[in-house]
């Protein structure tokens, strides 16, 4: 990735927040940039909210929550809308770059709240 190559450098540490932003992006930028090359499918919506996935190359899912209603919502998300995962899974928010819970893969819903016309990106990875 020629653009990131300087990060770290002198030069970019006088970009006051540069460096932390590029940071909190490389994460999404790997779920853009997945060697798979698979795009994500709708797999529910519920009124105004929606579920997408991505399967990823190392064989985590990509999962963003949607809502583009002018209300705050509470978005859930089923083990079933993914397919099932077969046993537990992790979720980690790619935007905070916090864990997000931990997802029971058989038949487990976990909820989310997502503010209007907002999104989240969530990286799920099979709990070792």
């Amino acid at each position: 990735m020629p653009s990131l190559a300087g990060i770290g450098s002198a030069e970019n540490r006088q970009c006051g927040h540069f460096p932390r932003r590029v940071r909190r992006l490389t994460a999404l930028l790997a779920v853009n940039q997945d060697t798979l090359g698979k795009q994500a499918v709708r797999v529910a919506q519920k009124g105004t909210s929606e579920v997408w996935i991505k399967p990823l190359a190392n064989g985590d899912w990509a999962v963003g929550l949607f809502n583009r209603g002018n209300a705050d919502a509470t978005i859930d998300l089923t083990a079933t809308e993914i397919g099932g995962v077969g046993g537990k899974a992790n979720l980690r928010d790619l935007w905070t770059r916090k864990d997000a819970g931990v997802l029971d893969g058989t038949a487990g819903t976990l909820s989310f709240p997502v503010p209007r016309h907002g999104a989240m990106l969530l990286r799920l990875t099979a709990a070792k």
